[in-house]
């Protein structure tokens, strides 16, 4: 191998640009990265945390916490492998000062306390070193970060906020495949460090690749027995079929149940009813299927309750009208199956834009809504 006087290597050539340039972009991925945290904390958990902590756990404030920085470290730790197979391309003088420059400011030379010296990393650095793969360390850093995020809310609220079937599935998969590797992937980098501390070079013994592998066995059977309910709702591991629902005429009776006094529904307190989430659950699909129909052109549900203590719920507003939502109670529709009856009223506004009120409301339609098939059947059209 060639020798190299170090001391007479200049700080301005290639490899010190390339070195300057990743570090300022790698400044510029954590510089958004922490812009991004504070946005996302602040719209999420500061001002619409009352509507949201009904679809996630309390707890998702520190896992999606957790998810932002894995999925711009991905970014970061991806673009600095591919610098330094740009490095690798250049000179071996300037790739000793690639190494230098860049060397000072990483997190396994901070952890090892010391800076190394041109020398030093001359006499160690290969000439031909293994390529790294930066696009493989970016997927497994963002799959981490899905993997945290994904559990941090019930997985058929994604189904209820109208994500099928088969993604809830292959997103409690692939979240299984994520929580697996990170402890592994965590042991494996403290040994890392421990054999750089050691012998000044990356490399991992038999005995630590066998306890790695271990720790991965040990760590799927968890998390798959956590996960297998999303795993079995995606794909129906439990049922050989399911039922189709066909689109038939239906009559509907709306005339003689609803009520134009909200206060009073047709509901039977005689009988367990519906929490207000599973409602909302109901008229999120209801909204989605208003939003293709261009009822609405867009929504967002929030919940309240009228005297009597039913769910109402306000959905859209546009510049004549506030669009509201309200629970008729439990209906059959013609194949005997329980839906959900949800009327749709419009308020008119004032030139304030406040809503006149359900007294002055024009009445929209009424709904069927069957969870299970997340149909929704038009009263008025299949009626008329």
């Amino acid at each position: 191998m060639e020798t190299y006087n170090t001391e007479e290597l200049q700080s301005t050539g290639d490899g010190a640009r390339l070195a300057a340039k990743t570090l300022l972009v790698s400044r510029i991925i954590k510089l958004y990265g922490a812009a991004t945290l504070f946005l996302v904390y602040f719209q999420i958990f500061y001002r619409h945390w009352d509507y949201l902590q009904r679809w996630i756990y309390s707890y998702s404030r520190i896992l999606l916490g957790v998810a932002i920085v894995l999925f711009f470290a991905g970014i970061d730790i991806a673009y600095i492998s591919h610098s330094i197979n740009k490095a690798y391309r250049l000179s071996r003088p300037d790739l000793i000062d690639f190494y230098h420059d860049l060397s000072k400011h990483l997190l396994i030379n901070i952890i090892r306390g010391k800076e190394q010296t041109k020398d030093e990393i001359a006499a160690k650095l290969p000439d031909n070193a293994r390529k790294n793969h930066p696009f493989k360390l970016l997927i497994m850093f963002w799959i981490f970060a899905f993997s945290i995020g994904f559990i941090g809310a019930p997985y058929d609220n994604y189904y209820w906020f109208g994500f099928p079937k088969i993604a809830v599935g292959i997103a409690a998969l692939i979240s299984t495949v994520g929580l697996t590797l990170i402890i592994p992937t965590i042991v494996a980098m403290i040994a890392y460090i421990i054999s750089l501390k050691k012998t000044d070079t990356a490399k991992l013994s038999k005995l630590q690749k066998a306890l790695i592998i271990v720790i991965t066995i040990l760590s799927f059977v968890p998390n798959y027995i956590w996960l297998y309910d999303a795993i079995n709702f995606g794909f129906d591991l439990d049922s050989s079929s399911d039922e189709a629902v066909e689109d038939t005429e239906y009559i509907p009776s709306y005339e003689s149940d609803y009520q134009d006094d909200s206060s009073q529904y047709m509901i039977d307190d005689s009988e367990e009813y519906m929490d207000d989430v599973t409602i909302m659950n109901h008229m999120i699909i209801l909204c989605n299927y208003l939003v293709k129909e261009d009822v609405i052109s867009d929504f967002s549900v929030e919940l309240d309750f009228n005297a009597k203590g039913y769910v109402k719920g306000t959905v859209a507003r546009d510049d004549d009208y506030v669009y509201v939502l309200y629970d008729n109670g439990i209906k059959q529709d013609d194949q005997g199956n329980d839906c959900l009856e949800l009327v749709l009223e419009a308020e008119p506004l004032d030139e304030d834009g406040n809503s006149l009120g359900q007294s002055e409301a024009s009445l929209k339609g009424f709904y069927l809504v069957n969870a299970e098939t997340k149909t929704v059947i038009d009263e008025h059209k299949t009626h008329w």
